[in-house]
This record gives structure tokens, C-alpha cells and sequence, in this order.
């Protein structure tokens, strides 16, 4: 059973710094650093790798420094409440057709909202209780998206397109479609 908890943290700690590496090499140096847009794909995955190794070493680091007492989880934690919400919310609600009049600018508001909230709450009034610091900016984001949705909608035809598109299988042949259609009417 221990085996079996280390094994599941360092598959868990190896998810996270890739996925971070994944944003940090694909989002957030080629705008800081322009000439990284240039890189050939052994180098982009060369930096990748590098960027992935010092974010576990910094992590052990802080671990080592601070003699185990749970920081680098306790950052970690925080990184996903300041996050979850603002992000997710556009993110998956974005896919359904139901929110498809939510826009970019339902969707960046919501993110800046969400993390304005998350602030407010784990340092404006320094709350400890970690369901009020992940639950807060999660719903404040989704009352921001959902309501500039149906209070300022955006529609695009390619938007629409793009929604209406992910409820069809574009491999499903003529027989499968005309069942479906038999079905759903």
C-alpha cells in the first residue's frame, strides 16, 4: 500500500511539471521571449525538458529547506484554487452549446474575476479555510461567464460551426446518421 501511494504522488508531481513545462514552452515564453517562436522542434522539446527538470528541482528544494512541512503542497494547492476556477469554467463550459453565446470577452472576464476573487480571499481577508478559497472564485467565475452570456452574448458563425461540430462524428456514415435523426425526432 505504501508502494502504491509514492508510486500515485510521483505520477501525480511527474502530471504537474509537465504540464506547467507544457504552458510555460508553449504559452508563455514564446511571448515573452520572441525568438523562442523560432526554434526547431528538437530544440522547443530540448527546452521542455529543461524547463521541466527545474521546476521538480526548485520543488525538491523548497521541499529539502523547509524540513518537509508541506509548503511546496501547500503551493500547490494554491496554484489550483487561484486557477481551477477562473480557468475551467470558460474552458469546459465553452464546449457545450449551451454557453456557445458565451464569448472572449465572457471568458476573459471571468478569469479575471475568478483570480481578483481568489486574492481577495486567501490574502484581502486571509482565509485558512481552503473550501471558501478554491469554492469563491469557482463560482464567481461561473456567475461572470454564464451571465455576460445571456446578458451581452457573442455570436459568430464560426463559433457556432465550430460547437454544433462536436456533436457529430465526422466519420459516421450515412445509415448512422439517418438512425440517429430517426431517433432524436
Amino acid at each position: 500500500m505504501l508502494a502504491g501511494f509514492f508510486s500515485h504522488t510521483m505520477a501525480m508531481v511527474a502530471l504537474d511539471a509537465n504540464v506547467i513545462s507544457s504552458v510555460i514552452t508553449r504559452d508563455l515564453a514564446p511571448v515573452l521571449v520572441p525568438r523562442i517562436r523560432r526554434l526547431s522542434g528538437a530544440a522547443v522539446l530540448k527546452f521542455a525538458r529543461i524547463t521541466t527538470f527545474t521546476l521538480v528541482t526548485i520543488s525538491m528544494l523548497i521541499a529539502i529547506l523547509t524540513n518537509g512541512q508541506g509548503v511546496v503542497l501547500k503551493i500547490v494547492v494554491d496554484l489550483v484554487a487561484a486557477t481551477m476556477g477562473p480557468i475551467s469554467i470558460p474552458l469546459v463550459l465553452g464546449l457545450l452549446p449551451w454557453f456557445k453565446r458565451s464569448g472572449a470577452r465572457a471568458a476573459i472576464a471571468s478569469w479575471a474575476i475568478g483570480l481578483v476573487v481568489w486574492a481577495i480571499v486567501k490574502w484581502g481577508i486571509e482565509s485558512t479555510d481552503t473550501t471558501l478559497v478554491v469554492a469563491l472564485p469557482l463560482a464567481t467565475s461561473l456567475v461572470v461567464y454564464v451571465g455576460l452570456g445571456l446578458l451581452r452574448p457573442e455570436r459568430r458563425p464560426d463559433v457556432d460551426d465550430l460547437v454544433d461540430s462536436l456533436n457529430t462524428d465526422p466519420e459516421e456514415t450515412d445509415e448512422v446518421a439517418a438512425r440517429r435523426a430517426a431517433l432524436a425526432g
